[in-house]
């Protein structure tokens, strides 16, 4: 299945492993891949001697990892090494450094699938003028925008979400091409580093079947002005906690 005219941009994070694994499975890799890399290794990697820890490893959800041959314990780096596609990394965990923005204006793809670091969002207007950023938002929208939003529907109706967009200059308010809703996780002491990667995964194959299957065009699921929608803020560790016990 082709994908043309999409890159994708990784990092060293748990999210963008479940993507390269989703994405290879499914043979949906791009032709390119831009890589900003983290050489004082801050972020946390998705690794299997800490999933044991939590003893996580009896879900379910671990079981379709497994099924679907979902690998989070490698080496970003090691993997592109790897994989038939081109891939150029840069030594930043910044996309807004001007010579990122160079190779990003200079590429021939239309659209970029953004998985960026934990708290690093795109700032800059003028880089989403330059081309499409694909992201997969964690949470359902438009009901649940901004941030942490699953521990707020795991509260409210126990099931927690994911949501393709095309970003623009508005928190989580571009045009919505696919979403999702999953039933909450049984251990959601993991929900930040591995299942909402997962979700967000399931989400971000669903959505490229979706522009194959269109030829290659980009069309949204719904045009309602989401401006009017609630804006979600970091959870309080007290409402987290009691989200993590329901």
């Amino acid at each position: 299945m082709k994908i043309n005219k999409i890159a994708l941009i990784v990092t060293d994070t748990t999210r963008s492993k479940v993507y390269l694994s989703l994405l290879e499975y499914h043979n949906l890799l791009p032709k390119f891949i831009l890589y900003l890399r983290d050489r004082k290794l801050k972020y946390i990697y998705g690794n299997k001697l800490n999933l044991k820890k939590n003893n996580i490893v009896k879900n379910k959800y671990i079981n379709e990892f497994k099924k679907l041959k979902i690998d989070i314990d490698f080496n970003i780096q090691d993997k592109l090494s790897k994989l038939k596609t081109v891939y150029k990394s840069f030594d930043t965990t910044d996309i807004h450094r001007s010579d990122v923005i160079d190779l990003i204006k200079n590429r021939n793809e239309d659209t970029f699938i953004y998985s960026g670091y934990p708290g690093v969002i795109i700032k800059n207007k003028e880089i989403l003028k330059i081309k499409k950023f694909l992201h997969i938002h964690g949470g359902y929208l438009p009901k649940y925008k901004g941030s942490t939003t699953n521990y707020f529907s795991i509260i409210e109706r126990n099931k927690v979400g994911a949501s393709a967009i095309i970003l623009n200059n508005d928190i989580d308010s571009g045009p919505i091409l696919y979403r999702k809703e999953f039933s909450a996780p049984l251990f959601k002491e993991s929900m930040d580093h591995l299942y909402d990667s997962y979700f967000r995964g399931q989400v971000l194959i669903k959505t490229l079947k979706k522009i194959a299957k269109n030829k290659n065009k980009i069309l949204p699921l719904r045009k309602k002005d989401q401006k009017t929608s609630e804006n979600y803020y970091i959870i309080h560790p007290v409402l987290k906690h009691i989200a993590i016990m329901l």
